[in-house]
């Protein structure tokens, strides 16, 4: 009978009698990796090995995806890719053995613990990885393979500090863009869900799915927070349909110029095409972003990694900061529309087709699906022919991720000739 696993001491031990197991630096889904010494050399030589946990070794598409790793990773020859040194699988045991990061990942240096809140980088040391995860990704696509895990426990930083990407588990080729997500990851999907690009969500991927991540992990660097946070089901939605936030809006703190926001509406923008076409040139536009608007303020040509937890880049900027007026404004739409649903109660034609739209849309509005639903029910119940309330019921639909109902309903708006929903159902047949 097949043993546990985890095995209750597996340090100490010795694989394929030369990997001698020192102890664990993680563990995954699938298998854990250790910190191991190749005793082949001499002196021996550190490595880090993954070992493919035991209950998966007589899982094809568990272990098809280790062999897609060890050959993603054994095509490149790249000072910013993790080199992989050795692998095996066979029905006793499967492993990876890639070089060792001393200084841990990226994700170690955007949270140094579990109970601590995220951390935002310093502008310079964010330049410094940017360049180099930039030009190991674009690398990766030129060697026809798209990684579609790119986060900060996938970035490990040598013992200089220079960046190895890491993880090419999920990679796949570049000639199958459309290829259909057959696995589980979060929310649904293989990779991460809140790194995934909106078209991921809808069972499609590219090389600028890629580069939407990289545009999430640079905004996480730069503020310390996600732009989209929730559970799987509200990511997917903010992922699909919400606007890019600002960067004030998750570091209230930070003074810099409008022209940063336009790096992050490009990158993370709803439609592939219109991202960036390179991580490069991401890294390119975002260089000159945080240079705006006078040259003279320039990046020091030395970075220093012993730095605050809030950083001042205002030495590198010389705008002011709009916090407070993007704030007073979310505070007056939000107190239109509580104005607007009070008044649908008051209102003498409280119970006609209109009034209940109007107050299904307040209510969507103020991101009370359950209660928008009921009342755009109620419209169509008072009358089948009502366009407007096709229409935001669709809208709604596309907000709770309902693709197949948003269409319907949006089709019906259409038929009853309602032009905005028209322009709403043309977006959601074409996002590409």
């Amino acid at each position: 009978m097949q043993s546990a696993w985890p095995p209750a001491n597996y340090s100490g031990q010795l694989i394929a009698g030369r990997y001698f197991l020192y102890y664990s630096l993680g563990e995954g889904s699938f298998g854990e990796v250790y910190y191991a010494k190749d005793t082949k050399f001499e002196p021996p030589r550190p490595v880090a090995l993954k070992l493919l946990h035991r209950s998966f070794l007589r899982d094809p598409q568990v272990c098809e995806s280790l062999k897609r790793e060890a050959s993603a990773l054994a095509r490149f020859s790249h000072p910013h890719i993790l080199r992989v040194l050795d692998f095996e699988i066979n029905r006793e045991q499967a492993y990876i053995v890639t070089e060792f990061a001393p200084n841990g990942s990226l994700a170690q240096l955007l949270k140094p613990d579990k109970t601590s809140v995220g951390k935002a980088l310093p502008l310079e040391q964010i330049v410094y990885l940017l360049e180099q995860i930039a030009t190991a990704l674009d690398e990766a696509h030129g060697q026809g393979l798209i990684h579609r895990d790119i986060k900060p426990e996938n970035i490990l930083l040598d013992n200089a500090n220079r960046v190895l990407l890491a993880d090419f588990g999920l990679a796949m080729p570049l000639n199958n863009p459309q290829l259909t997500l057959n696995g589980v990851g979060s929310g649904g999907v293989w990779g991460t869900a809140e790194y995934a690009a909106p078209e991921i969500w809808d069972e499609k991927v590219g090389k600028k799915s890629d580069i939407y991540a990289l545009g999430v992990l640079l905004f996480q660097m730069l503020t310390g927070q996600l732009p989209y946070q929730g559970t799987a089901a509200s990511l997917m939605r903010q992922h699909m349909y919400a606007p890019v936030p600002r960067v004030g809006e998750r570091a209230a703190w930070l003074t810099y110029p409008p022209a940063l926001d336009e790096v992050f509406d490009r990158v993370l923008s709803k439609v592939p095409g219109n991202r960036h076409t390179s991580a490069r040139e991401l890294s390119q536009h975002f260089r000159h972003a945080i240079q705006a608007p006078a040259k003279a303020y320039a990046l020091p040509p030395k970075y220093s990694f012993n730095t605050p937890n809030k950083p001042d880049i205002s030495s590198y900027v010389n705008l002011k900061n709009e916090q407070t007026i993007k704030e007073g404004f979310k505070l007056l739409t939000l107190t239109f529309y509580i104005t607007s649903l009070l008044l649908t109660y008051r209102s003498k034609h409280k119970h006609t087709p209109l009034t209940y739209n109007k107050r299904g849309l307040a209510y969507m509005k103020l991101e009370l699906y359950s209660l928008a639903r009921k009342n755009f029910d109620k419209a169509l119940e008072l009358n089948p022919d009502f366009a407007p309330a096709y229409r935001n019921r669709g809208i709604l639909y596309q907000l709770q991720g309902e693709r197949d109902n948003s269409m319907r309903d949006l089709e019906t708006a259409v038929k009853l000739g309602d032009s905005k929903a028209r322009l709403e159902l043309s977006n959601l047949q074409n996002p590409i």
